[in-house]
């Protein structure tokens, strides 16, 4: 008979794990796209987690502090993982215009310097849906305000940028520049002055990452 694999074997193979504040299928495939894109491995658990802003986060700070709690309430509710992702929708006003944007932030188990952040592109959006994202053009919000105005709002495919861009652009796409941005931060520990634990840095750069993800470990540039 072939003896059972003892326990602590099977612990060393396994992957860090990392928590995701959301139950949004389409997020949870952003975080783990970009997370794939920079060569880290991580195993990621979804949880259902509250911005404790607005519905409607309005300019950067308070689409931030969104994406900050999700990703520390994550973070804490899921046992063992290493970092936490908060992923948020936010608008913001610039030159009499109201621009759609995307914010990231990840909590660090262990770590030590500021939390990561990353924001997307910005696009502006058609005064009527401005309008009814601010609370004054109806109570259809986002999606109904584009729905009303003939765009399928495809909340669960590439959302109104696709629609709009021609497949060019897509929601998935801007939460997914988000994300990476934030990592590129833990992807260089010592040039953000971010300590990683050493759990997170089997995550970050496993054995088989490329060399330009190993250089990056130890890079001080």
């Amino acid at each position: 008979l072939v003896p059972p694999t003892p326990p602590e074997e099977v612990t060393m193979t396994s992957r860090p794990l990392a928590a995701v504040g959301t139950l949004n299928e389409g997020k949870l495939v952003c975080v783990s796209e970009a997370l794939a894109a920079m060569g880290f491995e991580f195993e990621l658990q979804a949880v259902e987690t509250t911005s404790g802003v607005a519905d409607q986060p309005l300019g950067h700070e308070e689409t931030v502090r969104g994406a900050r709690n999700r990703a520390n309430d994550a973070l804490a509710a899921v046992e063992g993982a290493l970092l936490g992702f908060g992923v948020e929708s936010g608008v913001l006003m610039l030159d009499g215009q109201t621009l759609d944007f995307c914010a990231c932030a990840i909590a660090l188990h262990e770590g030590g310097g500021a939390q990561p952040l990353g924001l997307s592109s910005a696009w502006v959006l058609p005064a009527p849906v401005a309008l009814a994202v601010m609370g004054s053009g109806g109570g259809g919000g986002y999606n109904g305000a584009f729905q009303a105005m003939g765009v399928d709002p495809n909340p669960t495919g590439g959302g109104v940028l696709a629609e709009l861009s021609g497949g060019a652009l897509s929601r998935p796409k801007q939460m997914g520049e988000a994300v990476a941005a934030a990592l590129l931060q833990i992807r260089n520990p010592r040039m953000y002055a971010i300590a990683l634990s050493a759990a997170a840095k089997k995550g970050v750069f496993p054995l088989d990452a490329s060399p330009s993800a190993r250089r990056g470990a130890t890079s001080t540039d």
